[in-house]
């Protein structure tokens, strides 16, 4: 029995993504990353401790996504529910 994506997310604990959900790209910036959000705003490279984009930037980079992407000179888009954030 085939699983649809959103079965195949689930059973190995992650939640499927749709394309139209609100999305977070990364790109290479310098010696790092920025962070670039779907309506086009850039997440501050060092933001104040505890702002809002402090913590947004925290919680992404804690998720530990390889910089695989950046290696090859491409970005890397992800979604993460900007709700919590």
């Amino acid at each position: 029995m085939k699983m649809s994506s959103e079965q195949a997310a689930a059973a190995a604990g992650l939640c499927y993504v749709h394309d139209n959900m609100p999305k977070i790209e990364r790109r290479p910036w310098g010696q790092g990353f920025s962070y670039v959000l779907q309506n086009g705003d850039r997440s501050p490279t060092d933001p104040p401790k505890n702002s809002p984009d402090w913590k947004l930037r925290d919680r992404i980079e804690k998720l530990a996504i390889p910089p695989s992407a950046a290696r090859t000179g491409g970005s890397l888009t992800f979604a993460i529910n900007l709700k919590q954030a």
